[in-house]
């Protein structure tokens, strides 16, 4: 996000964060995706996803993963993600224009 958000301004692209946490109040991590995640997600049509661990112990023996859950609770079938060259940003690669499907 500390790279991200200097890009907007650069792109001149105005950009609003919705920075939620994975993890409880007491920094444990979850074992449900939390509804706030969900909710800004579904509000904002697009997220940056980092690392999702999911805790297995007693009390979650759940085989589903954070990451799996999302999948289901979004219905995503298609991980797309459009990479491209933004000419006011210096980088190792020019022209860059490309779509990984997973």
């Amino acid at each position: 996000m500390k790279r991200l958000r200097p890009q907007c301004s650069i792109a001149r692209r105005s950009c609003r964060f919705d920075n939620v946490s994975g993890t409880g109040p007491d920094g444990k991590p979850n074992n449900v995706v939390p509804g706030d995640v969900l909710a800004s997600i579904q509000r904002n049509g697009v997220c940056l996803k980092g690392t999702l661990f999911t805790p297995l112990n007693k009390d979650n023996t759940s085989t589903q993963s954070l990451n799996v859950q999302l999948r289901k609770q979004l219905d995503l079938h298609v991980n797309l993600v459009h990479g491209f060259s933004m000419p006011s940003t210096k980088t190792r690669h020019d022209n860059l224009d490309i779509v990984v499907i997973r």
